[in-house]
């Protein structure tokens, strides 16, 4: 048995824009502000590592509390979980960039610098399938990375003693920054898609206008 039914592209621009809105605003107002408790929830996993003792991974609550699972049932935006997932990842992923920034701009950070570019390499590209919790995953395997004497030049006889733990520092500060920036911009999402309205319905008002003075549109 076949169907037919008309499709309306407002309609379809319509909802996408809700759900658009609904996932910024669970980003703003319920993801980002976690960041904070996500950053202690690296540290902490990371102690629970070195001290093999996981009662304080265990005894914490998770940062992000979501009331649905991932088919949709419950309250929010499908997907709820995956989505805050990933926007663990891109929002680390531009901190590593941040980072990577700052240090070349420090001529004694060099060894810090080609550190993290190297570790950088390892995050996964634009268009890979991500696996769940992959920030965690990067982030820990810096954290696990050796304090390491890097030579500033060739045939230098001293170095600069690296340590990952910093530099993660760095990343994870800069990651608390990108997630208050972020809910700036969120939170004007509403206004945004209102504005995408308004320029649409003023480009009919002024189509109507056109074809009734039997002008050509320009």
């Amino acid at each position: 048995m076949t169907y037919s039914y008309e499709l309306v592209p407002q309609q379809i621009a319509e909802r996408v824009m809700q759900a658009a809105q609904q996932i910024a605003e669970e980003w703003a107002y319920e993801a980002l502000p976690c960041m904070a408790a996500e950053n202690e929830k690296v540290w902490r996993d990371r102690r629970a590592t070195v001290t093999r003792d996981d009662e304080e991974v265990r005894t914490t609550m998770p940062a992000f509390q979501q009331d649905q699972d991932d088919s949709g049932a419950g309250d929010g935006s499908p997907f709820k979980g995956g989505n805050y997932d990933l926007l663990l990842f891109v929002a680390t992923r531009r901190a590593a960039y941040s980072t990577l920034a700052e240090l070349a701009m420090k001529p004694s950070k060099r060894g810090e610098h080609a550190l993290l570019a190297e570790q950088m390499s390892k995050l996964p590209r634009d268009g890979l399938e991500l696996g769940h919790g992959a920030a965690d995953t990067w982030l820990m395997e810096l954290l696990e990375l050796p304090v390491v004497l890097r030579m500033d030049d060739v045939g230098a006889a001293s170095g600069t003693l690296v340590d990952p733990r910093a530099v993660a520092g760095v990343v994870l500060n800069h990651r608390l920054s990108v997630a208050r920036e972020w809910v700036g911009l969120l939170r004007g999402a509403s206004e945004m898609f209102l504005d995408v309205k308004r320029n649409y319905l003023a480009e009919r008002a002024g189509e109507s206008l056109t074809a009734d003075s039997g002008e050509e549109p320009l």
